[in-house]
């Protein structure tokens, strides 16, 4: 017996799984950042920078200001900049004063 399948139900299926795909990015993205913050600081790094997803769905669910908000509320200065069509995040955890350490 052949199983029915028509659009309504796909795009209901990929509407419910829009959020699931982006929050399930925006983890993975948060916890690699988390792990290559902790080798700069163990290298005597001050900063890291990351590049940004230019995708759909990170754009749609504004994925970088979640990153962005989850670090910035954690005490990190968070600064996303574009240059040539590429979005970088640098993420410092620096003390106000401490600018001319190196980055």
């Amino acid at each position: 017996m052949m199983n029915e399948m028509n659009a309504a139900e796909m795009r209901k299926k990929s509407t419910e799984n829009r959020y699931k795909v982006a929050t399930a990015n925006l983890e993975q993205f948060i916890n690699g950042t988390n792990e290559n913050i902790k080798s700069k600081a163990s290298d005597g790094h001050f900063s890291y920078m990351t590049p940004i997803p230019n995708e759909p769905l990170w754009n749609e669910y504004e994925c970088t200001e979640s990153v962005a908000n989850y670090y910035r509320n954690r005490g990190f200065k968070v600064t996303v900049d574009n240059y040539n069509f590429k979005r970088t995040m640098i993420i410092s955890w620096l003390e106000e004063g401490d600018e001319n350490i190196e980055h």
